[in-house]
């Protein structure tokens, strides 16, 4: 005896749309050919068969004319009430409102930024504050005299300083 084969699960999903002609001229001729070679999957479509039938002997239950009216003036009600966001003006609003908050955020954005320019960037009075001790001492840094010894002391600015008071000291500063 031939070993059963097994169905696969999206085949053994298509057996209701294969029943109630929902699948495609190619989907219906694959699905065919796999009834043809599988007793298994030909059963389960036999017993959905058989289910279909049986469910079509059972009694359809009718609507009461109370639901019916009920229904009926749940969708005239419904059909009265606009559909408020496709009208023109909450369209223009909403447009509004979203270009409102782009400027806003780009206004904030360009004062932050400003802000942040002003405060942070040191500017050319900041760089001169910077060196004014080198401003103050720069008689004395000249009577010096040798311009390669003060590139010397460049890296180290703690002799610089004691370099500056004892120039100080020297002229009675």
């Amino acid at each position: 005896m031939d070993k059963l084969k097994r169905v696969s699960v999206e085949h053994r999903d298509n057996f209701v749309a294969y029943l109630d002609g929902e699948l495609s001229p190619e989907e219906a001729k694959n699905l065919e050919r796999v009834l043809a070679d599988s007793p298994v999957a030909r059963k389960d479509v036999e017993l959905l068969v058989r289910t279909y039938d049986m469910l079509d002997l059972l009694p359809r239950p009718q609507a009461t004319v109370e639901f019916t009216q009920k229904t009926m003036a749940t969708i005239k009600l419904s059909d009265l009430k606009p559909d408020v966001t496709q009208t023109v003006w909450y369209r223009r609003l909403h447009l509004s409102i979203i270009a409102m908050a782009v400027a806003g955020v780009l206004a904030v954005t360009g004062l932050l930024a400003y802000a942040g320019t002003s405060r942070w960037a040191p500017t050319e009075d900041d760089l001169l504050l910077k060196d004014l001790q080198v401003i103050k001492n720069l008689d004395d840094y000249s009577q010096v005299g040798q311009h390669e010894f003060l590139k010397r002391l460049q890296g180290q600015p703690i002799l610089l300083e004691q370099i500056g008071e004892e120039v100080r000291n020297a002229h009675g500063r």
